[in-house]
């Protein structure tokens, strides 16, 4: 990518000590806004960028390089939706297709859950996934208060037992 640079492809700025300029940006060779997602608000506008799954979005610009005519449904068929690194279940996909169609759409994301029966016969809840941007740790805090509450009867406990290179696992 740094031959690409030398094409006068981006553009620089002065650097903080002023003689040597830097990029404003680094070139890629694929839409690094849809792959990782992004927030930002400007003068009079917001934007929500959801990340999505590399295969699908270079599967998308290929299509695209094929045919420039291709139609926001037939992309739709490629990039399906949204994909989460948290994972969860999108519930509904008419939010996100509206999101695709007209760039506002509202998409509704649930964690994912599974009930277990440990040795001793209880039932246990253990959550496997949480929704994008969740925090494990403020979910389990806010499950314990609820428990702690009488809000969420016939759950004792919680605890995150989740381990970074192994995913979720918040069990009550």
């Amino acid at each position: 990518m740094s031959e690409c640079i030398e094409k006068a492809t981006i553009h620089f700025q002065l650097h903080y000590d002023d003689p040597p300029k830097e990029p404003t940006g680094l070139p890629t060779r694929i839409p690094q806004r849809l792959l990782n997602g992004s927030s930002c608000i400007a003068v009079g506008m917001a934007t929500n960028m959801l990340p999505h799954n590399l295969t699908e979005v270079i599967d998308g610009c290929m299509a695209y390089i094929d045919n420039k005519e291709i139609t926001i449904d037939d992309l739709i068929k490629i990039v399906k939706a949204p994909d989460f690194p948290t994972g969860g279940i999108i519930h509904g996909y008419e939010g996100v297709k509206a999101g695709l169609h007209t760039g506002r759409g509202r998409v509704v994301l649930r964690g994912k859950v599974t009930v277990e029966t440990s040795k001793t016969g209880r039932e246990k809840i253990v959550i496997t996934e949480v929704p994008y941007q969740v925090n494990r740790d403020t979910l389990t805090e806010k499950i314990g208060h609820l428990i702690n509450d009488k809000v969420i009867e016939g759950v004792s406990d919680v605890n995150n037992e989740s381990k970074n290179k192994e995913g979720t696992s918040i069990v009550s």
